[in-house]
Formats: structure tokens, C-alpha cells, sequence
């Protein structure tokens, strides 16, 4: 009985550690989201890898961050497929993100629905703020 005491006391011990450590890696994500160049380059590099794993080639099917030049100055799309045809389409994968986050971080459903909502209008916003440039 004392040994078996003893292993489920180990076992207690490890299991703690192991919540600790991964509560740290958790907070360590949670930064690193929080920053907005970091989920730039985590979304552009998801993009990336999404379209070349549904077997697009890179320089046939798409081009990835391809410079556009204007009287405006230079804007940089995050991909561009080619449809062929003289047609493509244009892809930004950024999105607004803060507000998602603290809606999952709400205290109560009051406070949830109101981060949503702020989200929902970052989100719209931003759609317009898209569609308003002419690549």
C-alpha cells in the first residue's frame, strides 16, 4: 500500500510539472500572437504551405507577396493566383485578431458578445479597406 502511495505521489508530481510547463508554452503562444508581425509571417507561411500542398507551383499557379506599383506607391498582396486568362485572384491573409482573442478571454457572456461584435466590425472594415485597393 506504501509503495503504491508512493508511485500515485510520483505520478501527482509529474502530472503537476507537466501542467506547469505547458501553461508556460501557452502564455509563450499567447505573446507571440498578440504581435502583429509574428501572425503576419505565421499566416503568410500557412498560406504558403496551403496552396502548395492543394499542388499549385509557386511562379505558374501563384506568386507569393508579388510587389504592385502605382501612382499611389508599391502594395504587396500576401499571394496572387493565376486563374490564366489575363484573370487572378488576390489574397491577403491578414485579418483583425486582438478582439477574437479577448472575446475568448471574456469574463461573461456579456462582455463575449461585445468583444464579438467589435471583431465583427474590425473584420468588415478591414474587408472594405481590401477591396478599396487596386492591385
Amino acid at each position: 500500500m506504501a509503495e503504491q502511495l508512493e508511485a500515485m505521489s510520483a505520478d501527482r508530481s509529474m502530472l503537476h510539472a507537466s501542467s506547469e510547463q505547458m501553461l508556460k508554452e501557452i502564455e509563450q503562444i499567447k505573446y507571440v500572437f498578440r504581435r502583429l508581425a509574428a501572425r503576419g509571417q505565421w499566416g503568410e507561411q500557412t498560406l504558403r504551405l496551403v496552396v502548395e500542398a492543394s499542388g499549385m507551383l509557386k511562379l505558374i499557379d501563384f506568386d507569393d507577396q508579388p510587389v504592385f506599383t502605382d501612382d499611389d506607391g508599391g502594395q504587396r498582396p500576401d499571394l496572387v493566383i493565376n486563374l490564366g486568362g489575363d484573370m487572378s485572384v488576390v489574397v491577403d491573409a491578414k485579418a483583425p485578431f486582438n478582439s477574437l482573442i479577448e472575446a475568448t478571454y471574456a469574463r461573461d457572456d456579456a462582455e463575449r458578445q461585445q468583444r464579438l461584435a467589435v471583431h465583427v466590425k474590425n473584420v468588415r472594415t478591414h474587408t472594405d479597406q481590401l477591396s478599396a485597393k487596386q492591385y
